[in-house]
This record gives structure tokens, sequence and C-alpha cells, in this order.
């Protein structure tokens, strides 16, 4: 259950901002079947008459708040280091793409999801659209390898939707799995770029480009760090 008491909402002011804040904040945390009325109304310290004066029932209230904590999350995007090596480029947005997942409005909205999808399909599609939005930037750096033939021609979208659900472990934490430490998210990172790189990187003539080719990297993209390949015994 969400800290009723950690939650730093000033009583008075605008009192429909109030109530969304208390119940953005009830909603994201327990998500939509264990919040009650009665728990944002401790959170935003008011009364529960107060709260249906200005929405008339739960799921109402429901919409209004995910779409305030959606507006907010739209704000924030997780870039690419374009110009670093390519390895450093996608490890570092790894790194950033696991911190984002573990914010918990972002990881609260990912919940939310789930719940809109059964009562306000347009909802869902909005929450839907905003991951989609927030993997834009690898998308564009993705497009920009394979335009300079660094990797093999791919949806680039669809392949930073991988990219990102390869970094955070797939849904493996809204299970119930605690996130890993900063060492663990790096391992997780490793293991994402090595996959990407050694399952999309370019090819030339059937065969992998030499050495020198990989590490050079497409202009604009820095040079990329040799990835080291898993040794298969032959059988």
């Amino acid at each position: 259950m969400v800290d009723i008491g950690s939650q730093n909402i000033p009583a008075g002011g605008d009192s429909r901002a109030q109530i969304l804040e208390a119940a953005g904040a009830v909603f994201l945390a327990e998500g939509f079947e264990r919040t009650s009325v009665d728990m944002i109304a401790a959170t935003a310290h008011m009364s529960k008459q107060s709260i249906y004066e200005l929405f008339p029932s739960k799921l109402a209230l429901f919409e209004a708040a995910v779409r305030s904590k959606l507006d907010g999350a739209r704000r924030d995007s997780v870039v690419v280091d374009a110009d670093a090596p390519v390895e450093d480029a996608l490890t570092l947005y790894a790194l950033r793409f696991f911190q984002g997942f573990a914010d918990p409005v972002n990881f609260g909205l990912f919940r939310a999801n789930i719940a809109a999808a059964n009562h306000f399909p347009e909802l869902a599609t909005e929450l839907h659209g905003q991951r989609m939005a927030a993997s834009r930037p690898m998308a564009d750096y993705v497009e920009a390898l394979i335009a300079q033939h660094f990797i093999r021609p791919c949806d680039p979208l669809a392949m930073a939707v991988r990219f990102g659900g390869v970094a955070v472990e797939g849904a493996r934490h809204f299970l119930g799995t605690p996130a890993p430490d900063m060492a663990g998210r790096r391992i997780c990172a490793d293991n994402a770029v090595r996959l990407f790189l050694d399952g999309y990187r370019a090819m030339v003539n059937g065969q992998d480009q030499p050495p020198r080719d990989r590490a050079a990297g497409p202009r604009g993209c820095g040079r990329a760090a040799p990835v080291a390949r898993e040794t298969r015994d032959a059988h």
C-alpha cells in the first residue's frame, strides 16, 4: 500500500489539482483495483464528498488522474548519444531507459494501461502511444545505423521497442521481481547491446563485416567497440 504519510500533498489551494495529484499517486502505486476513494481522500486531505462533487465515480477519477500523469510523462524522453561510440551509445541508452522504466510514475503508467484497456480503450491507446513515442529517439538512431549499412535492415521502431524490452528484462518486474541495483542494470544493458549487435550487425557477401569495418561505425555515430562473440562448439 502507498505510504499516505509520505505523500507531500498540501491541503487547500486548487481542489481539483489537489485531488488529481493524490489520486495519481495512489492509483499508480496501488493499481486500480486496490485503490479506494477513501485512500485518495486521506492522501488529498479532503473528504470523500468533496471528491465526488468533482468526480462522479472512481472510474472517472482514474481516467482524469492517469491523463494528468500521462501529460507530465510526455515531457520526458530518453535520448541517444549519437556522437558516442555505437556500443557506448547503446549501453548508455539502455541504462537511461531502465532508469525511466523504474521511475514510479512511468512504472505506474505501464500498470495503468491494463486497467485502462478494460474500461477506457481510448486512454489505453494513448498510453500505448506514449510508450511508442518514448522509443522514438532509439528508433531514429537505429534508422541511422541502417542507412549507413552498419546493421541489417529492420523495422526501426519495432527494433527500438524490443531493445528496450530486453534492457529492462521484459515484464518480470511487473510480476513482483525487485528492480536490480546499478551493477545488475549494467549487466542487463551489456546483454541487450551484445544481443543487438550480434543479431543485427550488417553482413557483406554473406559474411560478418571485418573487425575494422565494425569498429569504424557509421558517420555521426562514433566508433563501435568490438563485441565479443561466444565460441560455439562444432557438433
